[in-house]
């Protein structure tokens, strides 16, 4: 496994990941329905790429994302000061030091 930027070319992958993440119905303050289409997600990967303060990382097992870390200034004032941050795990990679990982 190893981490890597996330970039605009992972559409497939970011969006696979999403879908396997909302299978497990975890009690979560937001989820996609229906899942972003391709060409949503592409702009989304781009947005957040060329914001200055947004940070993408995925840990990388079998071509496959099993972590993500995000975290996203906010893109208006007057809240710019402001961010959003987020991490998930895939069920299966819980508790093996994935979280630990995508933070160092």
């Amino acid at each position: 496994m190893h981490i890597r930027p996330v970039t605009a070319d992972d559409v497939d992958l970011t969006l696979q990941y999403i879908g396997k993440l909302q299978e497990e119905n975890l009690d979560t303050l937001y989820r996609w329905n229906p899942l972003p289409t391709p060409k949503v997600q592409r702009a989304l990967l781009e947005r957040c790429q060329q914001d200055q303060g947004a940070a993408f990382a995925l840990i990388d097992a079998d071509d496959a994302i099993v972590g993500l870390l995000s975290g996203n200034r906010h893109p208006r004032a007057p809240l710019t000061h402001s961010c959003s941050f987020g991490v998930s795990v895939l069920a299966p990679y819980r508790g093996l030091g994935v979280c630990r990982t995508l933070r160092s």
